[in-house]
């Protein structure tokens, strides 16, 4: 009777813990399908990460390609244009948060509410990326921070384009030179900080048993974006010449202004 008893109180005990954990596995799934599932805010910031991964790695495999051989500029002159755009994105890097932080205090100014307001999580919106309550003045900086970058970059890459190019056999001139770095540094550095402010929105905007998978969601949609750019980088390959350029530079437009609809409330 004693070996009956001490087996049915371990069999209980077990099912206890079976239960338990039964019922954490439903509370985690359910929060993932109503923050990670059917979260339109997350999708549609997924989808801009997407682009803007695209435009950033096929403007670097483009951009090296083109100056050399779409504009007769040297090895040397042409990696250190690409180097430029590394740089840039390190610069964008440092000086997203000083910017968003002055925004968010010319906004709000400095009082004890608009440090309240700075903490408060972005809401999820499943209609559009900016929320419609005014005093939800993070979400709205933010937002136009990262149409304002976006409209840089589509700047730096029509500044790109139009480089002066350099007769063959001649070498790469200050004029040339300096056109091409500057417009890739401003590309590099605009495109940077809307990718860190994806990032912090996203997971920001999520409790924290969705935080983690929300922002694998975005990570997997950007990485596929980027993976996505080496089509084109293989059409431009097998189509060297003008057509293989203006194709390249109308995809990279199109990723930015797709980027700008996305983020249009």
């Amino acid at each position: 009777p004693s070996l009956a008893s001490t087996r049915r109180r371990q069999s209980t005990r077990k099912g206890g813990r079976g239960c338990c954990c039964s019922g954490v596995d439903d509370e985690l799934m359910s929060t993932y399908r109503l923050h990670v599932l059917s979260n339109g805010f997350l999708w549609q910031m997924s989808a801009c990460g997407c682009c803007l991964y695209f435009a950033l790695q096929a403007s670097s495999n483009w951009s090296l390609m083109f100056l050399q051989k779409g504009r007769g500029f040297s090895s040397s002159a042409a990696v250190t244009c690409y180097f430029m755009q590394f740089a840039g994105s390190v610069v964008g890097s440092l000086i997203c948060d000083p910017i968003y932080q002055s925004l968010s205090k010319r906004s709000h100014g400095d009082d004890s509410q608009a440090a309240e307001r700075l903490s408060t999580a972005i809401s999820i919106s499943s209609s559009g990326m900016m929320e419609k309550d005014e005093s939800l003045g993070m979400n709205r900086a933010r937002v136009l921070m990262s149409m304002a970058c976006v409209l840089l970059a589509v700047v730096a890459l029509v500044g790109l384009w139009t480089v002066p190019t350099v007769a063959a056999g001649q070498k790469t001139g200050t004029v040339p030179l300096s056109w091409a770095t500057l417009s890739l540094f401003l590309f590099g550095a605009s495109v940077f900080i809307p990718k860190i402010i994806f990032g912090v929105a996203v997971r920001e905007s999520l409790p924290p048993a969705a935080s983690g998978a929300g922002g694998g969601v975005l990570e997997l949609l950007s990485e596929t974006g980027a993976a996505m750019s080496g089509f084109p980088i293989g059409l431009l390959l097998d189509r060297p010449g003008a057509d293989g350029w203006l194709l390249m530079f109308v995809l990279l437009l199109a990723s930015c202004l797709t980027m700008l609809l996305l983020m249009t409330p």
